[in-house]
């Protein structure tokens, strides 16, 4: 009896933990969800791939007026971290359902600095949940989230970057 309450209390201890990690997810303080998704050249991308690193990753579309605002902000501050040799990844997730559509955008604001993946079925927007779009996530070398951003205004990327710069010292 007394072994049977002990499996039964640790069974219920497993699945409380297990709750708190899922409601965690995309959570700063959370576990940043793992994904692998495919980058413009087709190569797979895993976000478990870039730890060590400082990551942004910021979910957006090409139908999203913020995300043409941010966009541009976030790929400046990706080339200034390239730039100084920083381990810094800044990941744009396009939620897009027609590549098309991001591709034109992409190119037309010049985006050259971020890793752009696709993620048309929207399966790790899913993960992370944002409430609107742009969201972005800082997650720090461990892969735990430290900070979430939703929405955009201007100025807000000196904000990320302050949070990154800390990350990194």
């Amino acid at each position: 009896m007394r072994r049977r309450l002990v499996l039964s209390a640790v069974a219920a201890l497993s699945m409380v933990a297990f709750a708190a990690v899922a409601f965690a997810a995309g959570k700063a303080g959370g576990r940043a969800p793992d994904f692998a998704l495919v980058n413009a050249s087709g190569a797979t991308v895993k976000l478990s791939s870039l730890r060590g690193k400082v990551v942004l990753v910021d979910f957006w579309a090409s139908w999203c007026k913020p995300c043409k605002k941010e966009l541009p902000e976030l790929d400046k501050l990706a080339k200034a971290y390239k730039d100084a040799g920083a381990d810094v990844a800044i990941v744009a997730i396009t939620i897009d359902t027609k590549k098309d559509n991001a591709d034109k955008f992409l190119k037309s604001a010049g985006i050259k600095h971020v890793t752009v993946l696709y993620d048309p079925s929207s399966t790790s927007a899913e993960q992370y949940e944002p409430e609107t779009m742009p969201t972005s996530y800082v997650i720090d070398k461990k892969g735990i989230i430290k900070s979430v951003h939703v929405g955009y205004t201007s100025g807000d990327e000196k904000k990320v970057k302050a949070e990154i710069d800390a990350l990194l010292k």
